[in-house]
């Protein structure tokens, strides 16, 4: 590898792979806390938990907001060196590093899945629609059929919106160059979400989480933090140097503002603002984490955040089977039936498992394909 090439291979925002995994780990929970049993279902402890955990899912707007801030600066930094972007180079690193284990989890749900449920005498009445996964249309297909119900595919949404964002956002910063174009190509997109938003909120919050326009504000402001990481030096300084109680004041903010979500944006006109502020805030940890000075806490001194955040995508694809797998037993054996099982025994087993199968997906599956990859990476990290 050539000097330039091993310069920016360098490139590594620490405690971005801790942040990832703590992404992870509130999805994680947000599909946690299932019982069979109604009465348990309605008490106090479960519905508390359930309202509270429900905040998890922000985990998946917060991996976009990230996925536009790495993929966007990575992507400035190749302009950089070379004074162009090399998209089939692009296309090649995210084909390497998402490709195989979506596939994998789409052979395991469409052709072994069935079989093995039928070998189990139990019923498998999947409504999904395999052929809008195999091309990375599977958020439409939640639209129109539902979540489906073969781990892993209720998951894997997700990723086909990264991918549809992956699949023109180099193209996008190679027609559209220069820092007037880029700025109004990142507002224009803010704002078409909004708009989108505002004209379907007819159709429902699910409607809006799982449709691509709503979700690519969160790229564009990932991209705008990229932005202003990149050419606005001054800017960074100024963040660098914020004061402990400013930062705190930011997160109580943030935090506050996602507690109490349902009654701040009640109304109409609020809600079709409530994911780009979201999408704000995640910036504002992502800048604070990587870049302040006076950071009350950097995650990445936990190194074991650091470790797993670096296998969150095998752990975000493959932690509702773990869970799937985990109730399998828990179930028939009635703990299921229990709050003491519900709340402790069914989680730690199944983030257990989750890391269990995480690992070895990406030491004997992953690993292979990331070495192929890292032969043409600019960053350590995703």
């Amino acid at each position: 590898m050539d000097t330039a090439n091993s310069k920016l291979e360098k490139i590594y925002f620490e405690n971005l792979d801790a942040l990832r995994f703590l992404a992870f780990f509130g999805v994680f929970l947000h599909h946690m806390f299932y019982t069979q049993d109604p009465v348990l279902a309605v008490s106090p402890v479960l519905v508390s938990l359930d309202h509270f955990f429900s905040n998890g899912q922000l985990g998946v707007n917060f991996f976009f907001v990230l996925s536009g801030f790495l993929i966007t600066y990575l992507l400035f930094a190749e302009e950089a060196r070379d004074s162009k972007i090399n998209v089939l180079s692009f296309y090649a690193r995210r084909t390497l590093r998402i490709w195989p284990l979506y596939y994998a989890c789409l052979i395991f749900a469409f052709f072994l899945a069935p079989p093995l449920y039928q070998w189990v005498a139990r019923p498998l009445d999947e409504t999904a629609n395999s052929w809008m996964y195999f091309v990375f249309l599977a958020n439409f297909d939640s639209i129109q059929n539902g979540i489906p119900t073969t781990p892993p595919l209720s998951v894997l949404w997700s990723v086909a919106i990264e991918e549809q964002f992956y699949l023109l956002w180099p193209l996008l910063l190679t027609v559209i160059t220069g820092k007037p174009g880029r700025i109004s190509l990142f507002f224009a997109i803010i704002l078409t979400s909004l708009v989108f938003t505002a004209i379907n909120l007819n159709q429902g919050e699910f409607y809006l989480s799982k449709h691509t326009l709503p979700a690519i504000s969160d790229m564009a402001v990932g991209a705008l933090l990229a932005f202003v990481c990149f050419f606005q030096k001054k800017i960074i300084q100024r963040i660098s140097l914020a004061k402990k109680w400013q930062i705190l004041l930011c997160y109580a903010l943030g935090i506050c503002l996602i507690l109490f979500q349902v009654t701040l944006f009640n109304h109409p006109f609020l809600f079709t603002f409530k994911r780009f502020v979201f999408s704000l805030f995640f910036a504002f940890i992502i800048a604070e984490q990587v870049f302040c000075r006076n950071s009350l806490f950097k995650v990445g001194r936990l190194r074991f955040l650091t470790y797993w955040g670096n296998r969150s995508y095998g752990l975000y694809c493959l932690h509702y089977l773990a869970i799937f797998l985990v109730l399998q037993i828990t179930i028939p054996l009635e703990i299921n039936r229990t709050l003491f099982g519900v709340c402790f025994i069914e989680p730690v087993a199944a983030m257990f498992l989750s890391l269990a199968i995480a690992w070895f997906s990406f030491r004997f599956f992953e690993q292979p394909f990331l070495k192929l990859k890292a032969r043409t990476s600019l960053s350590k990290s995703g």
